[in-house]
């Protein structure tokens, strides 16, 4: 495998970059090349913990009647048995994944359902992949909406605490230094849709504040324009109804009509490249 690159090419590191940002790991294996070699032996250490994700494609399977198909089958999880330390085995599709119509005298029918599957396969990942996507900007969204309410509490402490000559130096130190007897935080917990998880530590924000001065930051007030929402009501839109409407609808569609228009489930699989 390593033949084909140039030396001192950094394969594993390669490898290891794209297996760190994969939802699935497609490993493909001609029937008649299936012995494992010491790249392989090294790429399943870096994939170590990841076992989920793995998926093996059994490629040119049209090229072996089935009796010799299955020999190669069994061959190759005997060969991978060694390399792999988990209980279930990974999925292993058996086909033949190129453009042109099966050999002749082969198991078409299988060959259909198991491309039927990958798709299905690949597709529920990408659905996945998306809500996950959802989930997190949402949950960014929610730090955001606290951190904004957070300072905001602060700039409003410091002005109602000091006075026309008093020393707002000295009242933003103690503010930051002793946030609870400002009741910061407890006025945060009590807005809507806040919750005690959600809160940062305190001494987060004393080592903010240590590096951006309050006096760099305004009210959420003058972020308000005369005419439209403030920010902070689109963040919070966002949180409570856009984002929750737009998971819900996704998984509104994954009824089982809808599986099978995205995936066919008649007997020809979604392959456009495939010539039938």
């Amino acid at each position: 495998m390593l033949s084909y690159f140039p030396p001192g090419y950094p394969f594993n590191d390669v490898c290891q970059w794209f297996i760190d940002r994969a939802d699935l790991i497609f490993l493909v294996f001609d029937p008649t090349k299936l012995d494992v070699g010491g790249e392989l032996e090294l790429m399943f250490r870096q994939m170590k913990g990841r076992e989920s994700q793995i998926r093996i494609i059994l490629n040119k399977a049209d090229s072996l009647v089935p009796q010799e198909l299955m020999r190669v089958y069994g061959a190759l999880f005997w060969s991978m048995a060694p390399l792999i330390n988990v209980t279930e085995p990974p999925r292993v599709y058996v086909g033949s994944f190129w453009p042109y119509a099966y050999g002749p005298d082969t198991s078409h029918e299988l060959f259909k359902r198991e491309e039927i599957s990958l798709l299905e396969d690949l597709n529920q990942v990408i659905e996945n992949r998306i809500e996950n996507k959802i989930a997190v900007i949402r949950q960014h969204g929610i730090r955001v909406r606290i951190h904004a309410l957070l300072v905001d509490r602060y700039l409003q402490t410091l002005r109602d605490k000091t006075g026309f000559f008093g020393d707002s130096e000295q009242v933003f130190k103690e503010i930051v230094d002793d946030p609870d007897r400002f009741y910061i935080f407890k006025s945060i917990l009590a807005k809507t849709n806040v919750s005690r998880f959600d809160l940062p530590d305190p001494e987060a924000y004393r080592d903010f504040f240590g590096v951006n001065h309050m006096s760099t930051f305004k009210l959420l007030s003058s972020h308000c324009p005369l005419l439209g929402s403030c920010l902070l009501d689109k963040i919070e839109a966002a949180i409570t109804e856009e984002l929750p409407s737009l998971l819900s609808s996704m998984a509104a569609g994954k009824g089982p009509d809808l599986a099978c228009k995205a995936t066919a489930c008649e007997d020809t699989p979604t392959n456009r490249y495939r010539r039938h």
